[in-house]
């Protein structure tokens, strides 16, 4: 690794590695709608918002002053006249998300062509973080009222059950990663995410990223909560969630791809124990060819990386951008910015570190302590 790099006295070659990434993904999310083109384009403002993330500057107004004090950097790596205003940076703040959801896909991509993960089995989880600011109880917030001395109450969020932190007010984030086996010494790596309301359905909230899975997946791991007949068909089945017949994608030598895997626990124990008809009885004999497949020697041993990959990363995520205990935003388009950014940095430092210290584990926290 450079000394430059170890040290941490430069962000020009992270930033030099993100900056086609983010380009990429403008192209795929271009601005649409009414008005004049803005001066000032979405990948340039969220390249500044990732250099303030990794140096760990979590407000807007901070994000915003290490702009400022380090305007040389982005004038001459952006090619910008001058910096947006500050006004015009928080404004735009909340509105780089897509983009930024679309540049993790594509560097998930990225990674697996460099062999920097493999994709062959990923496990998907959602993970809660406490909103900013006093709760809003469940009764005031379905009648609309505010009670007296809440100041500062995020209204955009919501309740979500967690088995660890059992009833949370606030948001959400839901990562796909990458399993590989516990004896490998390869991290988990983050392939495709998104970020929602506490309240939001894991049933409803996989379904988008099922389509965004690498073509080399074939297991994918999931807790209970993912447990439902559409889910398991726009895994599992090649017509995706409608059935419909398509052509199987070909592997080697035109050799038929072997069909995706689903391994998921049924919600309440149950796997469907009377015998139906049409349709229903075929949707009971392909739960019942999973649950056994789950049960079976080869399926817990693959269903095991799940909490050995992704409740691990979840944690070390939080601790690393300090969203353990609260996010750092009110709204929802904001924490989605700051969230998304933090998993996207993870992933480049990952690359990073991959790509001069190759073969060997990554080393995220300390590259992210020295710069």
């Amino acid at each position: 690794m450079p000394r430059r790099a170890m040290v941490g006295t430069s962000l020009e070659p992270l930033l030099a590695m993100a900056l086609p990434l983010l380009q990429e993904a403008q192209r795929q999310c271009p601005r649409t709608g009414p008005g004049a083109k803005p001066i000032y384009k979405d990948y340039e403002i969220a390249a500044i918002i990732f250099c303030a993330e990794v140096k760990k500057k979590k407000r807007k107004s901070a994000c915003y002053r290490f702009a400022v004090e380090n305007r040389k950097l982005f004038m001459d790596q952006l090619q910008l006249k001058r910096l947006p205003a500050r006004s015009t940076f928080c404004d735009r703040y909340s509105r780089v998300w897509p983009l930024v959801r679309a540049a993790i896909t594509l560097q998930g991509r990225r990674a697996v062509q460099e062999h920097v993960c493999n994709a062959q089995v990923v496990a998907v989880d959602k993970s809660v973080v406490p909103t900013l600011g006093p709760v809003w109880h469940i009764r005031d917030r379905n009648a609309g009222v505010v009670p007296e001395g809440l100041h500062g109450l995020d209204t955009e969020a919501a309740w979500g059950h967690s088995d660890y932190h059992d009833w949370v007010y606030g948001y959400s984030f839901e990562v796909v990663v990458t399993a590989p086996p516990a004896n490998s010494g390869a991290a988990a790596f983050p392939l495709i995410a998104s970020v929602d309301l506490a309240s939001a359905s894991e049933q409803r909230t996989i379904l988008d990223k099922v389509e965004h899975l690498p073509p080399s997946t074939e297991i994918m791991d999931a807790d209970s909560a993912y447990d439902g007949e559409r889910v398991a068909n726009a895994v599992e089945r090649p017509g995706g969630m409608d059935g419909k017949s398509r052509r199987r994608r070909r592997g080697k030598r035109g050799s038929p791809r072997i069909r995706r895997r689903f391994l998921c626990p049924p919600r309440d124990g149950k796997v469907g124990q009377y015998q139906q008809k049409g349709q229903r009885e075929q949707q009971r004999q392909r739960r019942l060819k999973r649950y056994e497949f789950l049960c079976s020697r080869r399926g817990q041993t693959l269903y095991a990386r799940r909490k050995q990959t992704v409740e691990p990363f979840n944690a070390t995520l939080k601790r690393m951008f300090e969203l353990e205990d609260h996010t750092w935003h009110r709204g929802l388009n904001n924490n989605r910015t700051q969230i998304l950014m933090a998993i996207f940095c993870y992933q480049l430092l990952v690359r990073y570190h991959w790509k001069h210290n190759k073969g060997r584990n990554a080393q995220v926290q300390y590259l992210l302590d020295g710069l």
